[in-house]
């Protein structure tokens, strides 16, 4: 079963051999015999499913993949025996206009380790012994705010972490008084006080836009994949969800960006400005700064941008898997919709702009 696995694992990433095709359409010849029982839709469902449950604990990817050409053809070898994963009877439709857009929730984990879900059932609550608010908020549905160290007899520093989920947003309000908007599938660690320190310092992983109170005796600084920020006070962006690169997007202010690692690699940015942090080093350019900064104006805004790009705002924003047909690869996409639209309105929208059929089952989302 071992070799078995390795070759579905290939299957899925579109790194098949020749000769690892041939032995998948090998086992597909099984289905073509009369003492083979032909396979269910639902049956089908269900292996994919539990088959990328176990690819995904041992392959972090990304949640937007592409159907391989591989998979193309094991597709037509199913269309030969009836079956065709795609075509699913169902109330797509429905199922599409209840898929709104992100909300505010959150998991919020305390220094002892304690977790609580933030959300609906979790609003204008008091955590008394660690300082925490959870309040409704307008915009976001929910702030917390951390309100500092709340025991003047304990000096302890604490650390807590905010962490969305997809489909999931936040606003977090330091004990200084910056303001964190967390983005989906984020997670910023930050502590009760920023006392007893020459610095300010949080860590986050995924996409937060920061508006930082100005500290000119105390700057502010970002720990974010392998490169840091420093400011004063200022309004930027940062990005780290994509392994390969991270990118720091400044709205008003200077920010000084620099490697982690070494610290004499570094930059400083003027509003307008984006950081890009790759492992060919550090380098910055002019950017659109509604498009770099769209989620935040509760918009998607599409410059000529790939359906791999599309798709993964969409995968983030509603909490749905997608896979791409390989006919649709080279689509690209111009256009500006709300946010705050549901995932069928903002999909009939991207139809319009190109062709396209998609079909959601299980919130995975199947575009052709």
């Amino acid at each position: 079963m071992k070799g078995q696995n390795h070759i579905f694992k290939k299957f899925i990433k579109g790194t098949l051999s020749l000769v690892e095709l041939s032995i998948v359409m090998r086992w597909l010849d099984r289905f073509r015999h009369p003492e083979s029982r032909e396979l269910t839709e639902d049956e089908i469902h269900d292996s994919l499913a539990r088959f990328e449950q176990r690819v995904d604990r041992e392959i972090q990817g990304p949640r937007v993949s592409y159907v391989p050409y591989a998979a193309a053809a094991l597709l037509l070898c199913f269309l030969s025996i009836g079956v065709y994963y795609f075509s699913g009877e169902g109330d797509g439709e429905a199922s599409l206009a209840a898929v709104g857009p992100a909300e505010g929730k959150a998991v919020l984990t305390l220094s002892n380790g304690e977790q609580l879900s933030v959300g609906a059932t979790l609003q204008d609550t008091v955590l008394g012994d660690y300082g925490i608010h959870v309040l409704q908020d307008e915009e976001y549905g929910l702030t917390i705010a951390q309100g500092g160290i709340v025991d003047e007899k304990r000096q302890a520093i604490l650390y807590h972490t905010v962490k969305t989920p997809y489909g999931g947003v936040v606003r977090l309000q330091l004990e200084d008084g910056t303001v964190v908007d967390l983005n989906a599938g984020s997670t910023i660690r930050f502590p009760n006080t920023f006392e007893g320190n020459d610095y300010r310092e949080i860590y986050l992983e995924g996409e937060a836009f920061l508006a930082v109170q100005r500290d000119e005796k105390k700057p502010f600084i970002v720990r974010a994949a392998q490169q840091s920020v420093e400011v004063l006070g200022t309004r930027f962006s940062i990005n780290t969800q994509k392994i390969e690169v991270t990118k720091t997007t400044l709205q008003e202010g200077s920010v000084r960006v620099f490697s982690s690692s070494d610290p004499s690699t570094t930059l400083t940015l003027v509003p307008g400005e984006q950081a890009l942090f790759t492992a060919k080093g550090l380098y910055k350019k002019k950017v659109n700064l509604d498009k770099e900064l769209d989620w935040k104006n509760n918009d998607f805004y599409f410059e000529d941008s790939s359906i791999g790009e599309v798709m993964d705002k969409i995968a983030h924003w509603y909490d749905v898997d997608v896979a791409i047909s390989p006919a649709r690869s080279k689509v690209r996409f111009t256009g500006i919709i709300s946010r705050k639209r549901s995932l069928k309105e903002v999909l009939d929208f991207l139809s319009n702009t190109e062709k396209m059929t998609y079909k959601l089952k299980e919130r995975r989302l199947y575009v052709e």
